[in-house]
């Protein structure tokens, strides 16, 4: 099992930017805390299957982690929020 590095590109990291809004929705939209495990996860499988190279098997459990993440994420949580939002009053 040996994993090596691939020559991956910066912009491979600019989605992990986007991950700001399940964290503030945490802080602002009372998102349950215990999300923020599973976006670590999801963080954690995204880094895997950019960084390491090796085995399919790993690999295809990175990607279900991911899948399962934002099928969760969108079904589950967002789905609870309302539909319309006064921010400013």
């Amino acid at each position: 099992m040996k994993n090596k590095k691939n020559n991956y590109d910066l912009m491979y990291f600019i989605p992990l930017v986007f991950l700001i809004y399940p964290i503030g929705g945490i802080l602002y939209y009372h998102y349950p805390f215990w999300t923020l495990f599973f976006t670590l996860a999801f963080v954690g499988a995204y880094l895997y299957s950019v960084i390491i190279r090796g085995e399919s098997k790993y690999h295809m459990i990175a990607w279900s982690t991911m899948l399962t993440y934002i099928f969760y994420m969108t079904i589950f949580i967002n789905s609870r929020l309302p539909a319309k939002q006064n921010m400013v009053q």
